[in-house]
């Protein structure tokens, strides 16, 4: 990812490289989101994760937390 994604762009018939992430950590931003809820538009499910962290705007880690004390297991989530 920090080498870029090359795209075809059709109207300058030219290959071109989108920078995703920056290999200076100072130059990527990063968002923990909490409890964000997430529909999916074809079956209208709706999920939501505990945490999802974005990098650049895009999701990168999404976690489902749970309690060891609560005894909830992955089947729960």
């Amino acid at each position: 990812m920090t080498n870029g994604v090359r795209i075809y762009d059709n109207l300058s018939k030219k290959t071109l490289t989108i920078n995703v992430l920056s290999e200076n950590y100072e130059n990527n931003e990063f968002q923990l989101i909490r409890q964000i809820e997430i529909v999916n538009s074809s079956s209208l499910k709706t999920r939501i994760p505990d945490v999802v962290l974005y990098i650049n705007g895009l999701p990168f880690v999404v976690m489902e937390l749970k309690a060891i004390l609560a005894k909830e297991t992955l089947k729960d989530a």
